[in-house]
């Protein structure tokens, strides 16, 4: 207890005597019991509640950091770029599964990654927060669509019939959707970066389709029988996923790409189509508007 360390401007006005450090190790180890306990008498639906107050702590923590300044707005953006790019080549169900832990991969360790980033630099530098509040305040109806739409969703967790399943997939969304948000109000107003993630969509929908001729060739999804044992999370979704699809009233097989369904890897290659064509007609280099013409082609054809 007296060589811990106080971070800078912070100071420790007062040692604490014998009495008082005794008493603060007796109450942290009664905590970590009671801790200890209820990680093993709780499941997991509800590990939210021992939870709840660290993660108080934590948010008080940073709320308490001093101001050291600076903007991390070129880590912030090549992490986000490789977050896209692994969030469409990394299939969603091919995951480490850690005991007490969700499925970990690739691109959910770059998604903590970008909001630890975020949250320490949003906590600790003024000009961080100044420049996410100019962006934001660029379109007042979006921003207020959008912080109306964030509160309606607070609300509705009052209403919910399961809060073990509705706390975490409100947690999944301040995550996917509010960060994201504030994020990408950021990269977007800087030079290039719109460029850039059009390229990644790009570069990583080519890989897409020439996986997906392969896989209309072979009428499976063939990687699944070379998945290591470590990152099979769940056998039966699979088997879902290896199994058949066919378009209704025919035996025509469905491509599904890194998606778990079809329809949704048509979806995000109808999305990713007008980048496609943008390219093509920007295109200054022969081997380049080939590749994008076939790219184009393949991409219909899949859809």
């Amino acid at each position: 207890m007296s060589g811990s360390v106080v971070l800078k401007p912070y100071e420790q006005r007062r040692p604490l005597g014998p009495v008082a450090r005794t008493f603060s190790v007796l109450s942290l180890v009664f905590i970590a019991a009671i801790y200890g306990i209820m990680s093993v008498i709780f499941p997991l639906q509800i590990i939210y509640v021992p939870l709840t107050p660290i993660l108080l702590l934590f948010g008080l923590s940073l709320w308490l950091l001093p101001d050291i300044g600076g903007m991390p707005i070129a880590r912030l953006q090549s992490l986000t770029l490789w977050f896209v790019a692994l969030n469409v080549l990394w299939p969603s169900y091919v995951a480490v599964n850690a005991p007490g832990l969700p499925w970990i991969n690739p691109a959910r360790i770059l998604m903590f990654t970008i909001f630890a980033v975020f949250i320490f630099n949003y906590s600790s530098s003024q000009a961080f927060r100044d420049i996410i509040k100019e962006r934001t305040d660029a379109s007042k109806y979006i921003k207020y669509l959008f912080w109306g739409f964030w509160l309606l969703t607070t609300l509705s967790l009052a209403f919910s019939t399961d809060q073990s399943q509705s706390l975490p997939k409100y947690v999944n969304n301040q995550l996917y959707w509010t960060m994201i948000f504030l994020v990408s109000a950021v990269l977007a107003s800087n030079t290039g970066f719109v460029s850039k993630l059009s390229r990644i969509f790009v570069a990583t929908t080519m890989v897409l389709v020439l996986l997906g001729i392969l896989e209309y060739k072979l009428q499976r999804v063939f990687w699944l029988d070379h998945l290591p044992f470590f990152l099979r999370v769940d056998e039966g979704l699979l088997e879902k996923v290896g199994d058949v699809q066919a378009r209704a009233g025919t035996d025509v097989y469905r491509v599904r790409g890194t998606f778990i369904v079809s329809l949704y890897f048509a979806e995000y290659l109808a999305l990713v189509f007008p980048f496609i064509i943008h390219e093509l007609v920007h295109s200054r280099k022969f081997y380049q508007t080939v590749v994008l013409f076939f790219g184009a082609l393949g991409t219909m054809v899949l859809m």
